[in-house]
């Protein structure tokens, strides 16, 4: 489905000593790395299509339509919803009741978070990293190169290289980027944060048929590793005490949508035939592989398929 989700990898969501970031779903890698089908405020949800942008009632199906363009939502504050819009290249925000738009940057973003009243985004054409305030003013260059997953917490931002490493620096400029540690060197990806700890997924085989990889936290220093659980395995999200993650029989083959306990224990699995999902309250907002949008609760029951053609279930 061409366009509709942007992997802006983020960022979702993670276990451990308490070191709070912004609350979901402003700080989350899935919302950094909100694949940018569905936020929340805590009482509305914006859905994502590539004909507009919806609000969806939590207890229906029943979709309000909000904009006509092919969009990728990301956040919300109080008033404004914050998407990227992928029929004019830009990054945009529109308010709750659409009334009123305003285009905020002139590219196109993969990822953005809200953190400490500024947006921090990536542009998706070479990666430069990007603050500004909420209404777009007072634009700041952070890092001039490429990198996924990022996530902020604590004024530092933690990201994974191109290297495929953990990396961390302080949340500043382009000189404090430069100033970075690695924390874990591996080849990781889906990088989260949840209480105090990082999630990720780590493939030491890269492309070994044979072997898929690991659910591995970590402390903020990359220390006190942890495997969690191993398989073919991708899309690994963690959020309100539970680990999400896509598992195959074997590599590129993952569609079973599955949820476990932090500790890996209790695995289930909630829905076949997953091209991605956001979690979202206590809905799993999701893609499928026949591009059909719908949602379940988290415990896999009360699966709706939206239809949105012509603004109608």
């Amino acid at each position: 489905m061409k366009k509709l989700i942007l992997s802006f990898f983020m960022v979702a969501m993670l276990t451990g000593c308490k070191a709070e970031p912004t609350p979901v779903p402003q700080n989350i890698s899935d919302n950094t790395v909100n694949t940018g089908i569905a936020c929340s405020d805590g009482e509305k949800t914006f859905l994502s299509f590539t004909d507009g942008l919806y609000i969806v009632e939590k207890d229906t199906d029943k979709l309000i339509m909000l904009t006509t363009e092919d969009s990728s939502v990301k956040f919300t504050d109080n008033d404004w919803v914050y998407y990227t819009n992928y029929t004019e290249n830009t990054f945009c925000r529109i308010k709750k009741d659409g009334t009123e738009k305003e285009t905020l940057h002139n590219e196109v973003c993969s990822t953005a978070v809200l953190y400490n009243n500024r947006i921090y985004f990536q542009e998706k054409s070479d990666g430069k990293t990007f603050s500004m305030n909420t209404d777009g003013t007072d634009k700041k260059d952070v890092t001039d190169w490429y990198y996924s997953d990022f996530i902020l917490a604590d004024d530092d931002m933690y990201y994974i290289g191109f290297d495929n490493t953990v990396n961390r620096c302080k949340l500043g400029d382009i000189d404090d980027a430069y100033n970075y540690d690695v924390i874990y060197n591996g080849r990781c990806e889906s990088l989260n944060y949840y209480d105090g700890k990082l999630f990720f997924f780590e493939n030491p085989a890269y492309f070994d048929e044979n072997y898929g990889g690991d659910i591995v936290c970590t402390d903020l220093n990359g220390k006190s590793k942890q495997k969690i659980s191993g398989g073919f395995y991708d899309k690994v999200k963690v959020y309100d005490g539970k680990i999400y993650f896509r598992k195959g029989e074997e590599i590129f083959e993952e569609e079973t949508l599955c949820s476990m306990d932090l500790n890996g224990e209790n695995v289930k699995e909630l829905a076949d035939n997953v091209y991605d999902y956001n979690v979202v309250d206590d809905r799993i907002y999701i893609v499928y592989k026949d591009s059909s949008v719908g949602r379940i609760k988290t415990d896999g029951t009360e699966k709706t398929t939206f239809i949105y053609d012509n603004n109608k279930k």
